[in-house]
């Protein structure tokens, strides 16, 4: 009796895994899918001419229903214009089934090092971005990039969902301010990749792991395709700073 229920426990045992497996990997793809919203800005010149443009953010907190959400400063904020409309939706939705439209609010900007925070509220899909306990990533890490850039296609202007692959090429010491280091992504990006989240990818079918945002194009004579992304403790010590900004102002 006793060798024939072993099996039994076995494979009982190997179903219970399988299972908790595809419950870990059903909530990370979750969390990667909601843990980024792409934008669309819609702006008025001094002169009255309405334009808009795509871009990406994070999300990096979250209490209750209210999500909040980091882009870099200069995707809301321009010279001569008024921002009229954010409207943001989360990266895993189907765009063909027409998802809803949520309007988030700017409640932080800080155009010194380019970072700035939105406001979603009734943001019940949003998750902050899953962190595995790293903060740094060896060079030549494989990742991909999110972007959310505008296309013109036989005189038609849309908004398209678009990723770049490429690695972690470089660490750039001191880049912002305080003395805080970025990342240099080596992937080709296009005006719509700004707030772009930077996920590693494992050829193993490992789980993906939040690397940072794409903060700008690097422009530096001789060399191409370089791309500074804001690593997450970078993110996180400026998230705080805009928290402690926001609640001492309230």
């Amino acid at each position: 009796m006793k060798l024939k229920l072993f099996p039994l426990i076995f494979v009982f045992l190997l179903i219970s895994c399988a299972s908790d497996l595809s419950q870990k990997q059903l909530n990370h793809s979750l969390l990667y899918s909601q843990s980024m919203y792409t934008i669309e800005v819609t702006k008025r010149s001094v002169d009255g001419r309405i334009t808009s443009h795509g871009a990406m953010g994070v999300v990096v907190d979250r209490e209750n229903d209210t999500c909040l959400i980091a882009t870099p400063a200069h995707v809301v904020n321009f010279e001569h214009h008024n921002v009229e409309i954010i409207k943001v939706v989360p990266w895993g939705i189907d765009e063909q089934t027409k998802p809803e439209v949520l309007y988030a609010d700017l409640v932080y900007n800080d155009d010194v090092v380019d970072f700035s925070l939105l406001r979603l509220d009734g943001g019940d899909s949003c998750y902050p971005v899953l962190i595995d306990g790293h903060s740094v990533y060896g060079l030549g890490q494989n990742s991909l990039a999110h972007g959310y850039p505008k296309l013109i296609f036989n005189s038609v202007e849309e908004l398209n969902k678009s990723v770049s692959s490429g690695v972690i090429s470089m660490r750039v010491k001191n880049y912002f301010q305080d003395g805080l280091d970025a990342l240099i992504f080596d992937g080709r990006v296009s005006p719509g990749f700004s707030g772009g989240a930077i996920y590693t990818t494992s050829d193993t079918g490992g789980d993906e792991e939040f690397v940072g945002m794409i903060i700008e194009k690097l422009n530096v004579d001789g060399y191409q395709d370089m791309t500074v992304v804001m690593p997450y403790p970078v993110i996180r010590v400026l998230t705080n700073k805009a928290l402690a900004r926001i609640k001492l102002e309230n």
